[in-house]
């Protein structure tokens, strides 16, 4: 081994497992392996179980199932590409950093910028889907306008003070934080099986599922590929990136962060699937008499447990209803700032913004700047429905971040020794990716081409921040980064130019649309990989082998 390389292991030199250094304020080791995929877990399960079979169930009908199992191994193989570079840059708020160690302030920006954006909105999201829920009581109607589509102005304060709940849970110290994580996931994994399973015994007809293919899958395969993207799926498995952001402060990192990932999906997508059987096995002709495209529930679960006198699983619903989002909500708030502390210690964002607190050593500054930005978000968009759809396409594009990084690594330093070295990876960050942009273009014009104008947006903090910094070798970092600038446009391009189904104007026809997709994503993943350097951060990584 030369001497510019170094061996990675367990217990490296001066990191230390116990504790991490950061100035004069130490974040503390202090998550295991059960809290970590407890923040896994209600992270995931938020306002997308209360939607998202009925969402998924519209567009692809009982093949909704296929949807979900899909969409998770989706997740899966990005998740193993996270797992592996998490646990080499395993502090606070990494995975918004990843690409900037392999790639470069350009890419990395870019990275952060798209996976801070959408987890932020989510947590507006989250408050937004409480009200919506708690508008079916009589009495509360008024907080959300069914025909609009949005929320009240007073619907929009009690959605303002959810926030204001998982704003305090974070900034009185991550103990606190933590204990009401075991709580509420606990609450949060009861709830939808309880519900499920007794709907499933109220009224369950298994000709739902249908008889032969068309009237299992009435939009065949593309309504199945829709639905992923759009029926609010991959919506309800965002949120298993967060466990990563807490790398920095969760015991032996390199074991419980793979193991903590993968659990949490396949703990959700079970979960997941009871759900969907149940909404699709309960559904009455009166409901179907206008087929699966004409459903209409406003709060899913809880009108059909009304249907069948389950007035106990009901209430349970709406308790639930403020607590499965409000638990996302809550961890969110807290992987935001993390992100932004992250953000900050890469140069883009003030000084402030990295700083802890001296007594509970937790972001604050940070913390308040996600919450304002969660305001503003609230209030311009007004309802679950209108963040949802962005959220879904912004998370998919952060997940970039996990395939490339891992490929950029193992191709400038493929000597180094992982914590957590994954079997076949060679193989899983191509096909994640590839994966990964078909889900994109899954999520159909003109969502991608609006996205996208919200990225680039980004740009200009980027280059203040730039100007200000005297243009430091700059041309190797936008040499590095032109892949990511380059994936971003031919992605809006193919799904603009694509077949009508995905909102396209039908000048490549299906299936040669989703060809290209892939051809395209399988350029620009090579193109990613070799385009990975010893960046001047990785450069001091490898010389202190503490990074924050």
């Amino acid at each position: 081994m030369n001497d510019n390389s170094f061996t990675l292991k367990p217990n490296i030199g001066s990191i230390s497992l116990g504790k991490e250094q950061v100035g004069p304020v130490t974040i503390k080791r202090s998550i295991g392996l059960v809290q970590l995929t407890f923040i896994g877990i209600t992270s995931i399960i938020g306002s997308g179980w209360l939607f998202g079979a009925f969402h998924s169930a519209k567009i692809a009908g009982p093949a909704a199932m296929v949807s979900w199992v899909i969409g998770a191994f989706a997740l899966l193989l990005i998740a193993l590409t996270i797992a592996e570079v998490g646990t080499i840059f395993s502090q606070s708020g990494g995975i918004a950093r990843y690409l900037e160690y392999t790639h470069g302030s350009l890419t990395g920006f870019l990275s952060g910028w798209i996976n801070w954006l959408g987890i932020l909105a989510a947590i507006p999201t989250e408050a937004a889907a409480s009200v919506q829920y708690l508008s079916s009581i009589k009495g509360f109607n008024g907080l959300f306008d069914s025909n609009a589509g949005n929320m009240s102005p007073l619907g929009l304060t009690v959605a303002s003070a959810l926030m204001l709940v998982y704003f305090f849970l974070n900034y009185w110290t991550l103990k606190l934080f933590l204990r009401s994580m075991t709580t509420v996931t606990i609450f949060k994994l009861i709830v939808p099986l309880l519900a499920a399973g007794a709907i499933i015994w109220a009224g369950f007809q298994p000709a739902n599922f249908g008889h032969d293919w068309h009237s299992f899958a009435p939009r065949g395969v593309d309504g199945i590929f829709i639905a992923i993207a759009a029926g609010g799926i991959i919506f309800a498995f965002n949120g298993f990136q967060s466990i990563v952001n807490f790398a920095g402060e969760a015991k032996n990192p390199e074991r419980t962060i793979p193991i903590a990932l993968v659990s949490s999906i396949l703990i959700c997508l079970f979960i997941y699937l009871v759900l969907q059987a149940a909404f699709i096995g309960a559904l009455n002709g009166q409901e179907l008499a206008h087929g699966w495209n004409g459903l209409n529930f406003n709060s899913p679960f809880v009108q059909l447990a009304v249907s069948f006198n389950l007035n106990l699983i009901a209430l349970l619903l709406y308790v639930d209803a403020v607590i499965s989002p409000s638990g996302t909500g809550i961890t969110y708030m807290g992987s935001t700032a993390r992100m932004l502390f992250g953000m900050q210690r890469s140069g883009y964002m003030p000084k402030p913004f990295g700083q802890l607190h001296p007594t509970y050593a937790i972001p604050r500054n940070a913390m308040w700047v996600s919450l304002i930005i969660g305001f503003a978000f609230l209030w311009i968009f007004r309802g679950w429905g209108h963040l949802a759809s962005v959220i879904s396409i912004m998370n998919t594009l952060s997940y970039a971040a996990g395939p490339l990084a891992v490929a950029g690594l193992r191709h400038i330093h493929p000597e180094w020794r992982r914590p957590c070295r994954i079997p076949g990876m060679r193989f899983i960050a191509p096909i994640a990716f590839v994966i990964m942009s078909l889900i994109v273009f899954w999520s159909c014009w003109p969502l991608t081409g609006q996205v996208l104008l919200v990225i680039f947006a980004g740009l200009f903090i980027y280059l203040f921040y730039q100007v200000r910094n005297g243009w430091v070798n700059m041309g190797q970092h936008i040499k590095s980064g032109c892949w990511l600038v380059g994936y971003l446009l031919v992605m809006a391009l193919l799904s603009w130019l694509g077949n009508t189904d995905f909102g396209g104007i039908n000048f490549i026809k299906a299936p040669y649309d989703q060809i290209a997709v892939m051809i395209a994503a399988l350029i620009f993943y090579y193109w990613g990989a070799r385009s990975a350097w010893s960046t001047p951060l990785l450069q001091q990584f490898q010389k202190d082998r503490q990074m924050l």
